[in-house]
């Protein structure tokens, strides 16, 4: 039988049912976005996750200047990657926010770490980074191509012409 919570719970409720909304164990799930451009196999991408519309670069009006400086670094680059959508407004602000706050105050124990734990949230970290892979091909170097034609030599990689 489960323990009994102190008298200032109700005589129902055992220890069991007052853990049982907290948060749950193990990893985060990985937004879909990063299983996809992580290359993650297609039977562990969740194709019923809701899609949700990409959202504007524009900051929130409540962000201070500082915040509302990073979020102009921050936004088109999230964006580009598809990983800015409506739903993540709030968390990029959040994210601003404690930039701001940081950079305020440097001693700001709190701020800095929620500012590293929302910067890996979204990826934007080395490590976090190295774990996303992009399938986007590296642009052309026409110029490249073009001495390498005239040359005879190839700019291309294992010499293989496209």
């Amino acid at each position: 039988m489960p323990e009994r919570l102190p008298a200032i719970w109700p005589a129902d409720v055992t220890r069991d049912a007052k853990y049982k909304d907290h948060a749950m164990r193990g990893r985060k799930p990985k937004p879909t976005a990063l299983k996809l451009l992580d290359g993650t196999r297609a039977d562990r991408i969740d194709h019923d996750e809701p899609a949700m519309p990409p959202a504007s670069i524009e900051p929130p009006d409540w962000l201070d200047e500082t915040a509302r400086e990073h979020w102009g670094e921050l936004a088109p680059v999230l964006l580009s990657a598809g990983l800015l959508t409506d739903s993540d407004r709030q968390a990029l602000a959040l994210l601003c926010e404690a930039f701001s706050r940081f950079r305020v105050d440097a001693a700001n124990d709190k701020a800095r770490d929620l500012y590293r734990r929302m910067l890996v949230e979204f990826g934007l970290t080395p490590s976090s980074r190295s774990r996303v892979k992009t399938t986007a091909k590296p642009a052309r170097d026409t110029l490249a191509d073009f001495f390498a034609r005239r040359t005879g030599h190839s700019s291309t990689p294992s010499g293989n012409r496209p």
